[in-house]
């Protein structure tokens, strides 16, 4: 069977790929793992990881992250690829769990001129859902401390694991963690990660209320 195995323990050798040409062995370090989906068909996939480097803007100094994947990879068994994905899942994104986190974005539509939306749409859910195969429901807001009211009528697990039932209150027990959540609204249960998507004015909303919530014994 055409695999995948561990090279060290903090790295990821692959070695096989759908390409007809022989191609060398690639390499990625572990920390930089986010992890992988299926590329058409139930037995080809790609792993996704992110590279970071600095960008320096007079004084400020930023950290950036580029999104990256590998080419095209091939097993003999779908169910192989399957377990490999939800290994690679698991190690990188699901925090060891067995099951998918939960996580609930909130997204600010008019920051950036839309172009949070945007991004948020086009990137960040495509990559928790299909990639990291995380659960995920995602809010838009519709003016201020709109962001603060969803973050205080969410349940913070804050880091547990929860158990079957909760797990299958939160995802319907989807198993693949590519449930779509309605936009506005939300899947139940409890909240494993908050995300936002926006301006600071969201991202300082939604701290704000999450902080109270762990500091009065709330948050999970």
């Amino acid at each position: 069977m055409q695999t995948s195995s561990p090279c060290s323990p903090d790295q990821l050798c692959l070695t096989h790929s759908c390409h007809p040409l022989p191609r060398p062995p690639q390499t990625l370090p572990a920390p930089q793992l986010l992890g992988a989906r299926l590329e058409g068909t139930p037995s080809c996939f790609s792993i996704w990881y992110a590279t970071e480097h600095e960008e320096r803007h007079g004084a400020v100094t930023r950290l950036l992250y580029k999104l990256r994947h590998t080419r095209t990879f091939k097993a003999d068994s779908a169910v192989a690829v399957d377990d490999f994905i939800t290994h690679i899942r698991r190690a990188s994104s699901w925090w060891g769990r067995s099951r998918p986190p939960h996580i609930q974005v909130v997204i600010n539509p008019f920051s950036g001129q839309g172009k949070s939306k945007e991004l948020a749409f086009g990137v960040l859910l495509p990559l928790l859902r299909e990639v990291a195969g995380m659960r995920v429901t995602e809010h838009l807001t519709t003016g201020p401390m709109h962001a603060a009211q969803l973050v205080e009528d969410m349940e913070l697990w804050e880091g547990r694991e929860p158990g079957p039932g909760a797990a299958a209150g939160a995802a319907g027990e989807s198993g693949d963690g590519g449930q779509r959540g309605v936009a506005g609204g939300g899947e139940g249960g409890g909240v494993d990660l908050i995300a936002f998507c926006g301006g600071d004015g969201t991202l300082y909303e939604g701290l704000q209320v999450s902080a109270v919530q762990c500091r009065t014994g709330t948050c999970g």
